[in-house]
């Protein structure tokens, strides 16, 4: 299917070049001349290709060569794919690879330089070399506007002692369509990964020819166009409302919005991918670079031993910054344990609702056939939690600061010092509360988690409302309160890469044989 016309050889698709090069002498060759001198030129809209199925997790992929593989990219098994011919549809087009392997494996290198805490084999050479190429379907919407589109609304400004509202209607004549917005049409590939990655440039596309697949995979179509019609209408009438108001000085409150869009082409095309795939026991972690732009995206798990050693070396060097800086007493130790109790266990809830979207599929509507929110907590609750984290941060630290700076001038905070304790302590209780409702549905643990912020926040309450007069007291509590941090800390970090990893896929339920 692939043989070099001069020796025999396998052809492969070379990127720098962007010729197909045989891999025995070396002969470039034009991959649109090759296929139409070999009959390889899609006849009636289809191709010749081998499909390629994971005997472990049931993954399909194509192959328009002789290519095998031994390794499966989706659930990461050292196994021999098993082979069989087929006949595919054709895509309307293609964007061959610009970013070659080396280059892909330099900037995914780069990124793992800022996660100074990944386990150490994600950095090893041989694991570097899994990445596989792969051209994945998308769904490429045109989206055309109304020629007469409406934009009502009110704008307001301010006159003396009065504010002023006026109500404005912006019409025209808006020929000009948004062409080129894709939707991965493979169900295997999760929506926010491919998300992650766009946008490429459809206009620099090439009309299908099966050579450009020659030395690499595809994967095949099974979701509908229909499915995200309607995100594309959307998604245009939210860019074209953008675009025509940012030419107003004022701010702008739109009331309705007339602007006609619709769906005026479909074409389905493959777009190219660097995949790459970590496992470890039955979770897999994946890393995508975009073939054209080299944009990337990364599921980076945590590595605990480490974490915690890291974050050891660093408390010495601040412990002695403080020393120097400020007079830490043994109730400015306690406080300090206080306010870190309550960031920690931030960090975990931030965990535990990143693990419940992956498990319900959240944003992937792709494999879920629809859209999916996140569920689990009350109106009210997710009134608070978009800023929930930053609030009490900001409360925690300004807190913090106030007390350390008032203990600094002297030694002793007064009456005033359960305060901010408490504070902590209701702030961590009333998150703790609502974490338990965020995680109903993942149906996890979260009071045996968070026991150590627990007996940590009863602790330094005690000691502070009971104000003992020897220092023992408070430098146990702090004790008591760094230990139950890092206790929450670890059920943090498992719950992050329960968060940036995925349970191994199992693709042998999926109708496959029902391909667009």
């Amino acid at each position: 299917m692939n043989e070099c016309p001069s020796c025999g050889g396998s052809l492969r698709f070379d990127i720098p070049t962007q010729q197909l090069v045989c891999e025995r002498c070396s002969s470039p060759y034009d991959p649109v001349s090759y296929d139409r001198a070999h009959a390889q030129e899609s006849t009636a809209g289809q191709y010749e290709a081998n499909i390629l199925t994971c005997p472990n997790c049931g993954a399909e992929i194509l192959a328009a060569d002789n290519s095998a593989a031994e390794y499966c990219s989706y659930c990461g098994s050292f196994v021999m794919l098993e082979s069989r011919a087929t006949r595919e549809n054709a895509p309307e087009g293609i964007i061959p690879f610009r970013i070659d392997k080396e280059q892909c494996k330099k900037i995914y290198s780069d990124r793992l330089r800022h996660h100074i805490f990944a386990p150490k084999e994600l950095r090893d050479p041989d694991y570097l070399n899994r990445f596989s190429g792969f051209y994945i379907p998308y769904w490429v919407f045109d989206v055309g506007f109304a020629s007469d589109p409406v934009i009502t609304g009110t704008k307001s400004h301010r006159e003396g002692d009065y504010i002023v509202e006026e109500s404005f209607s912006v019409t025209g004549d808006l020929s000009a369509g948004l062409n080129g917005i894709v939707y991965d049409a493979s169900s295997s590939f999760d929506d926010n990964i491919s998300a992650s990655v766009t946008p490429f440039k459809t206009e620099d596309m090439k009309p299908f020819t099966p050579s450009y697949l020659f030395g690499f995979y595809a994967d095949t179509v099974d979701t509908d166009k229909d499915l995200y019609a309607d995100d594309a209408v959307e998604l245009a009438e939210e860019t074209a409302q953008r675009q025509i108001l940012s030419q107003y000085a004022q701010s702008l409150s739109v009331t309705e919005c007339e602007l006609g869009a619709h769906v005026s082409g479909t074409k389905q095309a493959l777009l190219p991918v660097w995949f790459l795939t970590w496992r470890k026991d039955d979770r897999v972690a994946y890393s995508v670079v975009n073939g054209e732009t080299g944009k990337i995206y990364t599921e980076i798990p945590l590595d605990t031993r480490r974490f915690l050693i890291g974050a050891l070396i660093l408390a010495v060097p601040l412990f002695l910054l403080l020393n120097i800086l400020l007079t830490v007493t043994a109730m400015t130790t306690m406080l300090l344990a206080s306010v870190f109790t309550l960031l920690g266990f931030l960090f975990y809830e931030a965990q535990i609702q990143t693990s419940a979207d992956r498990k319900a599929n959240v944003g992937n509507r792709g494999a879920a056939g629809t859209v999916v929110k996140r569920s689990g907590m009350s109106s009210l609750m997710k009134l608070f939690r978009s800023t929930s984290a930053q609030v009490l941060a900001f409360i925690a630290v300004s807190l913090l600061l106030l007390f350390l700076g008032f203990g600094s001038e002297n030694d002793y905070l007064g009456g005033f010092y359960p305060l901010p304790v408490i504070a902590c302590t209701i702030l961590l209780l009333w998150r703790i509360l609502a974490t338990k409702i965020s995680a109903s549905e993942l149906h996890t643990p979260v009071l045996l988690p968070s026991a150590g912020s627990i007996v940590a926040a009863a602790a330094v309450t005690y000691v502070a409302i009971a104000a003992p007069p020897e220092d023992i007291w408070y430098y146990g509590a702090s004790i008591i309160a760094f230990a139950g941090t890092a206790l929450t800390l670890i059920a943090a970090i498992l719950h992050y890469n329960t968060g940036v990893t995925r349970e191994v896929p199992n693709f042998f339920d999926k109708a496959k044989e029902e391909r667009i």
